[in-house]
């Protein structure tokens, strides 16, 4: 039927899936298969990253500021799964805090990570309520 569309998200590999698998490769290639098996992960992934800056960014007019979204994906690998810091996250980007916040949703939008929320287990109890943000690949991450 016309009008209909299904969306999957699809995860990379898990260690079960993999035969060999080997730690080092998957830290440094991760674990999306094209990049874990191919003979020159590190290659592949750059031209990821690369498409993704040119493809999925630019050419959607998601920021207009290229060179800060770049230096902010520096940044945003370097803290992958600590706590956010949107002000030193601003600083190190040359860009507002605002930009930053949405340069988060921009990645989430575009699933290449997700801000993981604490959990509380009692109002009454104060815990850390920053969040964290985790790209879902370490090959991206190696790769910026």
């Amino acid at each position: 039927m016309g009008g209909r569309a299904w969306r999957f998200e699809l995860y990379p590999l898990v260690t079960d899936e993999l035969e060999d698998f080997n730690l080092e490769k998957a830290l440094v290639a991760g674990l999306i298969p094209a990049h874990y098996l191919s003979s020159d992960s590190e290659m592949d992934l750059k031209a990821y990253v690369h498409d993704y800056l040119k493809e999925e960014i630019q050419a959607e007019a998601l920021t207009r500021n290229l060179p800060a979204f770049s230096r902010f994906l520096n940044s945003a690998a370097i803290t992958n799964g600590m706590l956010l810091n949107y002000s030193n996250a601003a600083r190190e980007s040359g860009v507002s805090v605002k930009t930053i916040r949405e340069y988060y949703q921009i990645l989430e939008d575009t699933l290449i990570g997700r801000r993981l929320s604490p959990w509380k287990k009692s109002k009454k109890r104060r815990l850390i309520e920053t969040a964290k943000f985790y790209f879902f690949d370490m090959g991206i991450i190696s790769a910026l």
